[in-house]
């Protein structure tokens, strides 16, 4: 929990209500200072400074970062950051870099072992959905350096974490019309249907039907002409 905000001061009953809410006040009190020195002692066990990055402050604790300390949430945002950045000023191979450097940092679910605590669903939600828009924006870096095979299959990565976002299945068809497989567009339509049709009870949107009439017939408008010709990988 104060890893998760760094330098965001938690009460003692915010703590307490996270972890212990049907405990008693001061034996949930006596837990949490417990559990306190135990965290201080695994995280800094030479330590013989008197600033702990657990600080105390008044009616709480909060987590103080230092350069020794390297959080991979922190890392994977900033790395985020850095991509969208190269991403916007077209300098596409090191935004690739940066964005896997990114997704390798991710590494996978945030806190699997508290998947069912409150506290914690707020985080692996958001921490998700960068991950999958890293994902769909890898995506589109692979298709401007040439890389439309690759690019489809990041973005069946995105869509089977968020299976309801249609844009991510009309990016995986678009890219693959480009790479000239508007067979396998057309079966990311499929499956996008039986998605739709099974989880919500309805068909794709216009804007997906639309974009699959066009595959069909052969003619997509709009698709910007300077993408790079597909890399046969």
């Amino acid at each position: 929990i104060l890893v998760s905000e760094p330098g965001r001061a938690f009460l003692h009953e915010q703590l307490i209500e996270y972890i212990w809410p049907d405990t008693g006040y001061d034996q949930a009190l006596s837990f949490l200072r417990a559990r306190i020195h135990n965290l201080r002692q695994k995280l800094e066990p030479n330590s013989k400074s008197s600033h702990s990055i657990i600080e105390t402050i008044a009616g709480g604790y909060r987590f103080r970062l230092t350069d020794e300390c390297h959080i991979d949430t922190i890392q994977f945002a900033k790395l985020l950051k850095q991509a969208e950045r190269a991403k916007e000023e077209e300098a596409y191979a090191e935004a690739l870099e940066l964005y896997e450097r990114a997704i390798e940092r991710y590494g996978g679910e945030y806190l699997p072992e508290d998947r069912y605590e409150e506290w914690a669903r707020d985080w692996r939600r958001l921490f998700e959905g960068m991950y999958v828009q890293a994902l769909v924006d890898l995506a589109e870096c692979c298709v401007c350096e040439g890389q439309h095979r690759r690019a489809v299959e990041l973005c069946r990565q995105a869509y089977t974490l968020d299976p309801y976002s249609e844009d991510i299945y009309r990016n995986a068809m678009t890219y693959a019309h480009l790479m000239g497989n508007s067979n396998q567009a057309l079966r990311i339509y499929e499956e996008c249907c039986e998605v739709m049709r099974a989880e919500q009870g309805k068909d794709p949107d216009r804007d997906t039907k639309t974009l699959r009439d066009q595959i069909a017939s052969g003619h997509v408008p709009g698709i910007d002409p300077e993408y790079k010709r597909p890399v046969i990988l």
